[in-house]
């Protein structure tokens, strides 16, 4: 099962580090950065989740 986690962090970058955490966890998941790759095509994906600082 394919996973892609699309996410977005600013200022402290807290988001990302937890997902590093995550990625060394299950280095299968995709961490796609939505400044970075705006248009990414995600329907390769079979679960696909989103992240952003509070």
């Amino acid at each position: 099962m394919t996973t892609a986690i699309v996410y977005y962090s600013q200022h402290h970058g807290n988001t990302k580090k937890l997902l590093d955490a995550i990625k060394a966890a299950d280095p299968s998941v995709e961490l796609i950065d939505v400044v970075a790759s705006p248009s990414a095509d995600l329907s390769s994906y079979d679960r696909i989740g989103f992240a952003s600082p509070v």
